[in-house]
């Protein structure tokens, strides 16, 4: 053909393009191609580059064989190269949009394979995608969870805040708790809102004792039971709740009491009014008294008053114990001649209407 008439031929081509067996043929490269690369992606390790070339080498395949069959168009009569016709072919795709654009497609395909080579070391581009994507969406769950239990919790705040409190909130918000030695603290305290809220929670009976071990006890609220500023607020505490029997005719180690003729309850007295010999030496090494006791000498009527309604024996007697010099004894004595012996008139009258007797008498010693 002549020069003159290679003009001719290309503009024709360029008009009418590809035939439809060349554009089948492109297609079915194409698609196989693009297999091969998937196929590359996801392929176990030690394939993944081997099919990777056998890819790449597909889609190179199928860019020079589109511009071949292009430029072949342009003089279907023409002998000529490859490479003559592969030019032709992309100047004939610079004028045709639909070539040109299969051309980028292939181009794309081979530049993908090689992308997703060189990262092979970071795992699978497609399996990465999809992992991603799996990310997202649990991250999203996550947080819709985590909105669902936002939204729970800020329910339930808002019906504790709009419900009363519990007694054992209300009880736990004073400070107390509902244990033996609680109840103790909130007796010796005067506490009488906390007894009232204990006795709501659980059903129980005031215990004032505490183990000291070898069956000897002390009583919680000796200390307070002494003070006068504390005394009449545990009377009152006192009244306010059930105290076991037990409890109330339990003889308890004393604690505070003085063992000479020191301090005010004085004990080495009960030794004169028994007519007991004694020298310098003589001492109390210990005292057990019923909480009525404490009471009286403690000086203080509202509890005696108290104890008494609660089942306290009038006339149950206490002990003192002593060591005179070499030798050991004790003393019983009851309430009322304690009140009588530190003068306490308003006890005595309250013992006496009790039907309370004077009673000291001398025992042997024992432990």
């Amino acid at each position: 053909m002549s020069n003159d008439a290679r003009p001719e031929a290309f503009a024709e081509a360029a008009k009418s393009g590809l035939t439809a067996a060349n554009a089948a043929t492109l297609a079915t490269c194409t698609l196989v191609g693009g297999s091969l690369s998937v196929f590359a992606d996801v392929a176990p390790s030690g394939w993944n580059h081997v099919m990777g070339f056998v890819a790449l080498a597909s889609w190179l395949f199928s860019i020079t064989l589109a511009l071949y069959l292009a430029g072949r168009s342009t003089r279907p009569q023409e002998p000529r190269g490859l490479l003559a016709t592969v030019t032709d072919g992309i100047r004939l795709a610079g004028a045709k949009p639909g070539i040109a654009a299969m051309v980028v497609l292939m181009t794309a395909g081979a530049a993908f394979t090689v992308w997703s080579r060189m990262h092979s070391d970071q795992g699978s581009v497609l399996r990465s995608l999809v992992a991603t994507q799996e990310r997202a969406a649990a991250a999203a769950e996550t947080a819709a969870e985590r909105t669902a239990a936002i939204q729970a919790d800020t329910q339930a705040i808002r019906s504790a805040v709009g419900r009363p409190a519990t007694p054992a909130e209300m009880l736990a918000g004073m400070g107390y708790g509902t244990g033996d030695d609680e109840v103790c603290r909130a007796i010796s305290a005067g506490a009488i809102k906390a007894l009232q809220l204990m006795e709501q929670i659980t059903q129980f009976k005031a215990r004032l004792s505490v183990a000291l071990g070898g069956g000897q006890y002390a009583l919680c609220i000796e200390e307070a039971l002494s003070e006068p500023t504390r005394g009449p607020a545990v009377a009152r505490a006192l009244q306010e709740i059930e105290v076991s029997a037990e409890d109330i005719g339990r003889l308890y180690v004393a604690q505070m009491i003085g063992s000479g003729e020191s301090g005010a309850l004085r004990p080495l007295e009960v030794l004169v009014t028994l007519g007991i010999e004694r020298d310098s030496r003589a001492r109390l090494t210990s005292a057990r008294a019923t909480p009525l006791m404490y009471a009286v000498w403690a000086d203080n009527l509202p509890a005696a008053e108290i104890l008494l309604t609660k089942g306290a024996d009038a006339n149950q007697a206490s002990r003192f114990d002593y060591a005179l010099g070499t030798k050991m004894t004790s003393v019983a004595i009851s309430p009322l001649a304690e009140a009588q012996r530190l003068g306490r008139p308003a006890l005595e009258e309250k013992l006496r209407a009790a039907g309370a007797r004077v009673e000291v008498q001398q025992l042997p010693y024992f432990r």
